[in-house]
Formats: structure tokens, sequence, C-alpha cells
């Protein structure tokens, strides 16, 4: 959740009091007299929610590359410029009271590169009977104001997906270890179920399936993998290693690595848009999932230190993450694919690293816009 803590192991007394269960966040504040518009540090998650409220309302939102003046505070890489205008004033002004973000009030737009975002198509892929890491990460994206629409196996495999998305998440249990039609799991018969649920059946598979998101891809859309969906990324052709597999292939035995369900540290590289509002260090759930090494284009977003670190849990061979890749951002074609590692979303409790899946479904339409 990124809260900063501290390893107690001495008894200690503390004057607490006890607080309601659902506590709003304290409000913001507007600083600075300028009238060109604001400046937001793009590290608070409800940043998002802003960020969506004026897209939604057609008003232009820009990510500062650079480190960037705000009054007397220097704000980290990715900061929100919002030009004024009076569509835009009431959404910053209720932004700041009601979801606690401060805001700077700039006498002149800053300088240096920016990033305008767009509104996003975003399609977030699920199956018949639902996938529980689809159904959380539909939580999030719910709570956090996206625009999105459920995607089924039968409309992936009638192609034409840029017509109606920007940006297709897979979530951490969608993508099988073996993708052929044998090997997919059995649906029901259509005629079982009722008439408005039949469009949800289907299976994403090697032969239809992935063909159809390839040139997706190639024509310009992003692809957003979560968890063990980094397999998608491979059946694209993706060059992409998962280091916690044998030379021909197969996974490590359980005896070499098993991390069923832990808190790893990883080293994050938050000069880069995938990355804008995370810390330098992030504490990320890591269950059953990959490390990656790559060739060819692309960059490491974050990655797992030589010495990996277990902030919580248990684990069984940590050290064959060594240095390995947590986060990618891979062109492909005209588009991009994301590989968010570990399971960034985890039940929606993962407030700390979801920012990573927030800024790509931003960045990744972005970027091809500008293209």
């Amino acid at each position: 959740m990124g809260v900063k803590f501290d390893r107690i192991l001495d008894g200690f007394e503390a004057p607490t009091e006890r607080v309601a269960d659902v506590m709003a966040p304290p409000p913001g504040k507007i600083d600075g007299s300028g009238r060109a518009g604001w400046l937001i540090d793009h590290a608070p998650v409800n940043g998002y929610i802003l960020s969506n409220r004026l897209l939604k309302a057609g008003v232009p939102v820009f990510w500062q590359e650079g480190e960037t003046r705000a009054g007397r505070a220097t704000l980290a890489p990715g900061a929100l410029w919002i030009p004024a205008s009076d569509a835009a004033r009431p959404i910053v002004e209720a932004a700041v009271r009601d979801l606690g973000l401060n805001a700077h009030a700039a006498a002149r737009a800053p300088g240096g590169d920016r990033i305008a975002l767009k509104p996003v198509r975003v399609g977030l892929v699920d199956r018949y009977g639902g996938s529980m890491a689809s159904g959380w990460t539909r939580f999030m994206l719910e709570q956090f104001e996206y625009p999105f629409e459920v995607v089924y196996p039968q409309r992936l495999d009638a192609g034409d997906l840029a017509k109606d998305f920007d940006v297709l998440v897979f979530a951490s249990d969608m993508i099988p270890a073996d993708l052929s039609a044998t090997a997919q799991r059995d649906q029901p018969e259509p005629e079982t179920i009722p008439a408005e649920y039949r469009s949800w059946l289907g299976n994403i598979t090697a032969d239809k399936t992935v063909p159809q998101i390839d040139a997706f891809v190639r024509g310009g859309g992003s692809v957003v993998t979560i968890g063990s969906a980094h397999r998608l990324a491979a059946a694209m052709g993706a060059q992409v290693e998962d280091v916690l597999r044998t030379e021909d292939g197969k996974p490590l035995a359980s005896t070499d690595f098993f991390i069923p369900g832990a808190i790893l540290k990883t080293e994050v590289d938050n000069r880069q848009p995938l990355a804008f509002g995370a810390p330098a260090q992030m504490d990320v759930f890591f269950n059953r999932n990959a490390g990656f090494r790559h060739a060819g284009e692309g960059a490491p977003i974050a990655r797992y230190p030589e010495q990996v670190s277990v902030s919580s849990g248990w684990a069984i061979g940590p050290q064959k993450l060594s240095g390995a890749d947590a986060v990618l951002d891979l062109p492909h074609g005209d588009g991009r694919l994301i590989v968010l590692g570990p399971d960034v979303v985890n039940r929606a409790q993962a407030r700390s690293s979801v920012r990573l899946l927030f800024n790509a479904l931003f960045y990744g339409p972005a970027i091809s816009a500008e293209e």
C-alpha cells in the first residue's frame, strides 16, 4: 500500500485514539496566485481520479517529463500540468477539497517537454464464469473513474479491435500456460445458458486470438499484461525471457524457487513515464510471477535488486530473481507491450504499485497519438 514502515522488535507504548472506519482524506490546498494553470505532484494516487475527470470534461491535462518548479518546491518528473480554463477550475478546486490533492497556481506555463494525455478506451479482458483477478482490476478501475468495457474472447477473435479500444488489459489469471485450442477450459453449450451471456463464451487461443491482439498492437494499440499474463507477450513474439525457467523452458523446481505470495522490494526508474509518481524503491506483491531478461528494443522500468529483499512473507530461492527486470515497456510495431511482472493490483490492496497500471493506461495511447 505504499506505507513506509520500520521493523521494531521491542515493546513500546504510543498515545492513540479510535477513528472512524472510513476516513475522508484531509483537504488539500492551492498555493500561489498565478492564473496560467495548476501544477500537481504525480505521486498521490487520487491524481488519477482528477485526470479522468478532466479528460471526461474535455479539459487538457499533461505530464511534465522532467523536474518542474512549483513555487518554492521542485516536483519530480510526471507532474500534472492543467492549463487554466473556466472548465478546469471547478474540477481542480473540487479535487483539492475532496481528494486531498495540493495544487500550485502558476503564473506561467512550465517549460520542458510534456506528454499530452488523451481520453482512453480501455478494454478489460474477462471470461465466462469470471476471472477473480480481472474482477479486482475492474473494481480498481471503477474506484479511480477509468472508462472501460469488459471484453470477452469472442470479441477479441473478431478483430478490428482498434475500432473500440486504445488499450487492452489482461489480468494475472487470464493467459493459460498452454494457449493451444486443445488445452483450453471446457465451456458450457450455448443453449444451456441465457442468451444474453452467450457472447461471453470462448477461450483465448494461439491460433485465433493472439493474431488479432498482435495486429491491434502493431497498428498502434497498447496491451498491458499483469502478473502471469506476461505469457501473452511471449506468444506475440516479444523477446522476453523468464529467468525462472530452465534452458528447456520448464519452470524451476519448487525446491529451487517458490514464492507463493510475498512482498519483495524493487528498484524503480521513476524518471520513466510508466513509473511517474512511484518511489525509487517500491514494495510489490509477488505471487508465482516471473522475472525477465529481454533482448532488442524496450526499457526496463523496475527490477529486482542484486540482493533480493523480502519485506514480508517467505521465499525459497529468491536470489534467482537477482537483477531481473520486473516491468518492461516494449515497442511492438507502432504500439506498445507493457509487461507488469508482479501482481500490481493484488485484490485491490496494492495501492503503491497500481500506479504502474494506471500510468500504462494513459501512456501507451498518449505516445501513439504523438507518433
